[in-house]
Formats: C-alpha cells, sequence, structure tokens
C-alpha cells in the first residue's frame, strides 16, 4: 500500500486495520548492502489521519502495547486504523533474511 488507500477507505467509511512494520528505512537493501542511505527520517505514522481524513492511528513499542491496539483497532467502526509498530532495523523474518542474502549474492556478482 501507498497510504493513498487509508483516504479511500476513510471516505468510503470502511474500517480495515492496517500494520505497519516501522523498521525505520530500508530493511532488504540494508542486508544486501548497509549504508545510512538505508535509513529514513522518523514519521509519526500513526498520526496520518490529520492529512488524510479520519483514521484512527495508534503506536506500539512493545509487544502488549501491539497487542492492546491491535485490540482497540479490530473494535473500530465505520473508519480505518493504522497501526505503527516500531521495529529494530535488523528485525528481519528468516525468509527476508534468505531473501536478502541471495539479491545480494547477485548485485555483488
Amino acid at each position: 500500500m501507498t497510504g493513498t488507500e487509508l483516504s479511500t477507505f476513510s471516505r468510503l467509511g470502511l474500517d480495515p486495520v492496517v500494520i505497519l512494520f516501522n523498521n525505520h528505512g530500508y530493511s532488504t537493501e540494508r542486508f544486501i548492502l548497509e549504508g545510512s542511505f538505508n535509513d529514513i527520517a522518523e514519521w509519526r505514522y500513526e498520526n496520518i489521519g490529520k492529512l488524510i481524513g479520519p483514521v484512527n492511528g495508534f503506536h506500539a513499542e512493545t509487544e502488549d502495547e501491539f497487542d492492546h491496539t491491535l485490540r482497540k483497532a479490530l473494535n473500530t467502526v465505520g473508519r480505518p486504523s493504522l497501526v505503527n509498530v516500531n521495529l529494530k532495523a535488523n528485525d528481519a523474518s528468516p525468509a527476508m533474511r534468505r531473501l536478502s542474502h541471495h539479491l545480494g549474492q547477485k548485485v555483488k556478482g
């Protein structure tokens, strides 16, 4: 998703829950080629409703916070919710690590 879909959901009164895994940059690329160019500015994605229309925004730093905010988001009716989940920059699934390793080998020849 690019984010503009949230505006459409809001306009149509739909109530999906979007979970944004915020690793503060381009994680796949980090595992291919490390560099500060993979870091992005810190955005408070949970505030997107102030820009595009009514969207419930939540921020989670811990598993307990995520559980709590996800429950709140799932109980929301008539408007979308976005849960901004703060992850460490190097937090990646085994599948993403394998993909990045494979792509890195292609890039480096």
